[in-house]
């Protein structure tokens, strides 16, 4: 019986923890999908998610539009921190797979030690704030899977860690291998031969060269910028470390190998360097 007691009392401590660990999301007045179908699939494939109908209270909030076009619903995602910053946004032709999308997000979101937004900068100076729904859903996966004390956020407002990649344009010279085929004519060589001297045939034969190729390609350069507010309305930007990826990639028969998004890679390399420790070593800096 003491032994049943003591059971129940460490029970009446876990569940209580077990509910608080549940995170609230609520659906946003615009959403048209039925409720009961998200609220399915959120419980289905978030276990630590409780939909709630008072926003108030809730730790997300998201916009899930069902965008139908002809016989096609295109569903499209938008997730809401509890500022209302927009965090994520995912866009897919399943039900479940936004809403899939939306668990990892969450599930990078609550182990973030360090959100980053990206800014892009063209050599004419035109600047693009955040990823695109294509290449975000990468470096969200990429991010759960090996960095997940990182997490991308919109740039909504600025977060304490910015990447900044400017995009300029390179050269490539180099050589592309040719190969020609032909046919070369066979020549009657034999003396007294009623068709010497003529034509006879043709043998097939091929030839390879080397060619000059040149053409115009993208670099990217992304810069990891930390952020202070300092007061004023600029506020206090420090570059911390520099990469470069260009965008170029092996190809066979024109299919791209490796290299096939040069933006998430870069992030990527970024990653790595961060989760090196780089943000916080004293012998590592950037010369202006």
């Amino acid at each position: 019986m003491k032994r049943a007691t003591a059971l129940l009392a460490v029970l009446a401590l876990i569940l209580p923890a077990m509910a608080q660990d549940k995170k609230l999301i609520a659906l946003k007045e615009n959403s048209n999908i039925v409720r009961s179908d998200v609220v399915r699939s959120l419980e289905k494939s978030c276990p630590n998610l409780s939909v709630t109908p008072d926003a108030a209270q809730a730790d997300y909030k998201l916009e899930a539009v069902d965008d139908v076009k002809g016989n096609e619903d295109t569903y499209r995602f938008k997730l809401f921190d509890k500022t209302g910053t927009a965090i994520y946004a995912t866009t897919t032709n399943l039900l479940k797979n936004s809403v899939k999308d939306v668990c990892s997000a969450i599930t990078a979101w609550a182990n973030c030690a360090t959100p980053f937004t990206v800014i892009y900068r063209d050599q004419l100076g035109n600047i693009q704030q955040g990823l695109d729904l294509d290449s975000e859903k990468e470096v969200v996966q990429l991010l759960a899977k090996k960095y997940p004390g990182l997490c991308y956020v919109s740039p909504t407002k600025v977060p304490p860690l910015v990447f900044m990649i400017v995009i300029s344009t390179d050269t490539y010279n180099g050589t592309r291998t040719v190969t020609t085929q032909h046919d070369d004519p066979v020549t009657d060589t034999t003396p007294g031969s009623p068709t010497y001297g003529q034509q006879t045939g043709t043998v097939h034969s091929s030839t390879t060269s080397d060619v000059p190729v040149q053409f115009d390609h993208a670099v990217f350069t992304l810069t990891v910028t930390t952020y202070q507010d300092n007061g004023t309305k600029e506020g206090l930007w420090q570059a911390k470390h520099t990469l470069q990826n260009e965008g170029l990639c092996g190809a066979i028969y024109s299919i791209c190998l490796n290299n096939r998004h040069p933006v998430v890679s870069l992030i990527g390399k970024a990653a790595d360097w961060i989760h090196a420790g780089g943000l916080n070593d004293p012998l590592q800096g950037f010369a202006k």
